[in-house]
């Protein structure tokens, strides 16, 4: 069939037409796309915290904070123990102890626990309530805590997305913006991406513009890990580097100038090896009675302390619920646990790949500089405290709490991801060039000065790592009245990580300085002690 030519040039007229709609659809269209990526309007950005402090007997008068307990309470409990333990030891009566162990920590742990299928089911809970209404219009504040969103840390965060995702909502609702921002802190980051597997992943992730996974917990966190495969081992070396930086305080002024110094002799004669051994022991002859029985009861009964165990994952499901007969009266629990396993915690990696293929900014934030608890030679490696940086990292390849990376892992290392005190090659890191890392900053601190990264990384396009001379890739905490973060550079990092400054007493001393430190007070009080 022929066409006329005025058919023809009707065609061409109709085809001008939709290519003009089409053009001037994207005047119309396109700064509203780039509205997005503006940081003079950004999309709300919703803090996801770590963890929420727990009730028992919520709203009664009995209420109280789970676990808890004063100083002076622990030290009675461990006194009454003593005298079990004194006979398992020396009698090998260890059931008598495990036993009487058990029921002298239990009470700390009231109401802590859930139920057989990892339900809320005694009255416990958070006091954090939030409404739509009481949600802030300011948007653009560069506090990025303006929207926080806190939960029972207990429950599994599949079952915390729901709430999240409701929280989500409101802010749009109440923003008018149709994106948000994430950041997740520590567990945080677990709850953070189960909402994003459930509700974003499988729209694509449109209604997300950033996610900063800061301090997290999704890769697993070691003193869970070994306590829920039942897998402890004291490491001497970890434990003489825990000491030598514990803060313990007593409130007497004698007491708290000895302990330090004789930790130290400890560490750096055959002390702790020897304590460690013991240690050890004992909890080798309780670890399938009185250590099994009491994590069951808490925080393995959690499904979102299961959320933070990745390494040994099978093996602490079958310490903990191993015995034919858990399979049926666990199955809930079990099934909840492995849910999150399956659709969250495995699924990490590919997520962070989709998410950054998707044009969503994605980063991590990770702290250093506090030693481990001892209870494996992963502990020997940086952590702030709680978390290895290996794991927060992302893999990371870092060094000893103590030392630098070996000569050959840091000539292998690209110069440009390597830290001035030559602990870490960020250039292993899965996000290597969105990863940044603070140098003394405990787990559980959280300072404003850090507010400004957080809000580049989540509303400048493209921000990175050399993005701004103020932000690089490695910092440090230093700590004072403003708790201020700062580049870390060669000048302010001697050779083993540690800061350098005119009188700074935290610098390392050798053992022989500390021995003497310690014989001088002992010889200030008897010299007091002689003049009265």
């Amino acid at each position: 069939m022929c066409l006329r030519t005025c058919d023809m040039k009707r065609f061409a007229k109709q085809g001008l037409s939709v290519l003009l709609v089409l053009a001037l659809s994207a005047l119309v269209f396109v700064p509203a796309f780039a509205a997005a990526d503006d940081p003079a309007d950004p999309s709300p950005i919703i803090y996801v915290i770590g963890r929420t402090p727990i009730y028992a007997k919520l709203g009664t008068p009995e209420e109280k904070e789970t676990p808890d307990a004063e100083r002076s309470e622990i030290l009675d409990a461990v006194k009454a123990a003593l005298p079990s333990l004194a006979k398992a030891i020396l009698f090998g009566q260890w059931d008598a102890y495990a036993d009487k162990a058990y029921s002298m920590i239990m009470p700390f742990f009231e109401d802590f626990g859930l139920d057989e299928e990892g339900r809320v089911t005694n009255g416990s809970g958070v006091k954090y309530t939030w409404s739509e209404a009481t949600l802030s219009k300011n948007y653009k504040s560069t506090n990025p805590y303006t929207y926080h969103f806190e939960y029972d840390s207990r429950l599994s965060p599949l079952e915390i997305a729901d709430q999240l995702n409701d929280y989500v909502e409101a802010v749009k609702r109440v923003t008018g913006k149709n994106k948000v921002a994430l950041i997740g802190r520590c567990l945080g980051a677990n709850v953070a991406l189960s909402y994003v597997c459930k509700y974003q992943r499988p729209r694509g992730y449109d209604g997300l513009d950033a996610f900063v996974f800061y301090d997290q917990s999704v890769s697993g966190i070691e003193v869970l890990e070994t306590a829920f495969s039942g897998s402890v081992k004291i490491d001497p070396v970890s434990a003489g580097v825990f000491l030598g930086g514990f803060e313990l305080t007593t409130g007497n002024a004698v007491l708290d100038q000895i302990i330090p110094l004789t930790f130290t002799m400890l560490r750096d004669t055959y002390g702790i090896e020897i304590t460690a051994k013991l240690i050890q022991n004992i909890y080798d002859h309780i670890r399938n009675t009185a250590i099994l029985r009491f994590i069951r009861s808490t925080f393995g009964s959690c499904p979102g302390y299961w959320s933070m165990v990745n390494d040994g994952f099978e093996e602490a499901k079958a310490y903990l619920y191993g015995a034919p007969e858990d399979a049926k009266t666990y199955k809930a629990l079990l099934e909840k646990i492995d849910a999150y396993r399956e659709t969250v915690q495995l699924q990490c990696e590919d997520v962070i790949a989709e998410m950054k293929a998707a044009r969503i900014s994605v980063a991590a934030v990770c702290k250093y500089g506090f030693a481990a608890y001892p209870l494996s030679e992963e502990a020997r490696f940086l952590s702030d405290g709680v978390t290895g940086l290996r794991k927060q990292s992302f893999g990371a390849t870092v060094s000893e709490t103590d030392a630098t990376l070996s000569s050959s892992a840091i000539a292998a290392a690209d110069p440009a991801y390597l830290s001035p005190d030559r602990q870490i090659d960020a250039g292993t890191a899965l996000l290597k060039d969105t990863t940044w890392y603070i140098k003394n900053y405990k787990h559980n601190s959280f300072w404003n000065s850090l507010h400004p990264l957080l809000c580049a990384v989540c509303r400048v396009p493209g921000f990175n790592v050399n993005s701004d001379p103020a932000y690089p890739q490695f910092l440090m905490m230093e700590s004072g009245e403003q708790y201020n973060v700062f580049p870390m550079t060669e000048e302010n990092c001697d050779p083993n990580g540690a800061i350098v400054r005119d009188g700074d007493t935290a610098v390392k001393k050798t053992f022989f300085t500390r021995l003497r430190a310690l014989f001088a007070f002992f010889g200030n009080v008897l010299r007091v002690l002689v003049k009265r």
